[in-house]
């Protein structure tokens, strides 16, 4: 009997533990609170996990009947997650270039990730980057 009360006051106190403890919010705050081997590591985490969603997504476009279906399910689905031939450490770097601006500060780093592999990838024109941008901050606030 003790040692259920035990338990239940144990499991209460771990509970309200986890409960009260504050999420780091993961944007430009933090970004730059990062030594250089830790963002360096972190986006190669990102850029490789991205790049295995990538992979999958390109073989389920590759098993549409037509070319057009393939066309069409790439640009939807397999674009958003691509990540491959970009160099980590000018990604690294693009992010400390973005988290300068003090307007970017509050945006989250997977939408910091995003806008800087637009740029590096050359996919979007600066019209477009500079209204994601302002989207961005715009869902950041």
């Amino acid at each position: 009997m003790k040692t259920r009360i035990g338990l239940t006051v144990l499991l209460f106190l771990v509970l309200t533990g986890a409960c009260a403890s504050e999420e780091t919010a993961h944007n430009g705050f933090w970004w730059v609170t990062l030594s250089e081997t830790f963002k360096l590591g972190f986006v190669t985490g990102y850029a490789k996990a991205m790049t295995t969603v990538f992979d999958g997504t390109t073989l389920v476009c590759i098993a549409e009947k037509t070319d057009e279906a393939i066309k069409s399910c790439a640009q939807k689905q397999a674009a958003p997650v691509d990540f491959t031939k970009i160099r980590l450490g000018q990604f690294s770097e693009g992010l400390d270039e973005f988290y300068k601006d003090f307007r970017n500060k509050g945006i989250d780093v997977d939408f910091g990730i995003r806008y800087v592999r637009d740029q590096l990838k050359g996919i979007k024109s600066a019209k477009e980057l500079d209204e994601e941008l302002l989207n961005y901050r715009t869902l950041s606030r």
